[in-house]
């Protein structure tokens, strides 16, 4: 069993990369220099285990939605406009009752872990705002994020111009 028993919760970040070593770890396994991720076997094993990560990073590419959390903090920026229906939803509302999606959100998770209350301008949350943006723009230059470089098209617009680029 690898020391591993069901049943028991742990409180630490973690990224689906971490999943690929943290398996090859487990199964005796030599994890390779250009694997992505840290294992997290031993947070399995020990609750004690010292946290590997103060941050993890997002990428919801459908959406063009990039974001890093912390323990406490989560700042998300939106690179494509959306719309976000009020919470709670009134049904008797119309869609055109939707407000736009701000470009950049900050949640306080500790104060508001249903993430409700963005508190990006709040004056009190600049210096975190400032360093979990500057830690988003590192995050995404050591990746080569293709939103750096400008708009990402959708399926549906290379579906409607495939037309014009074929004739």
């Amino acid at each position: 069993d690898g020391g591993i028993s069901g049943g028991k919760k742990r409180d630490r970040l973690l990224s689906n990369v971490d999943l690929f070593p943290t398996l090859l770890e487990l199964v005796g396994e030599p994890i390779a220099d250009n694997v992505e991720g840290l294992s997290f076997a031993d947070y399995l094993a020990n609750e004690e285990a010292a946290p590997k990560r103060d941050a993890v990073f997002s990428v919801f590419q459908g959406k063009d939605i990039r974001s890093v959390r912390t323990d406490r903090y989560k700042l998300i920026r939106n690179f494509q406009p959306r719309r976000l229906v009020p919470v709670p939803v009134d049904m008797m509302r119309s869609p055109a009752g939707r407000e736009k999606c701000p470009v950049v959100q900050l949640f306080d998770l500790e104060k508001d872990p249903l993430e409700c209350n963005d508190v990006v301008d709040d004056p009190a949350y600049a210096d975190i705002r400032k360093d979990l943006s500057d830690r988003l723009w590192s995050s995404m230059e050591s990746v080569d994020d293709p939103s750096l470089k400008g708009p990402l098209p959708s399926p549906y617009y290379e579906e409607a111009i495939s037309e014009y680029r074929n004739r």
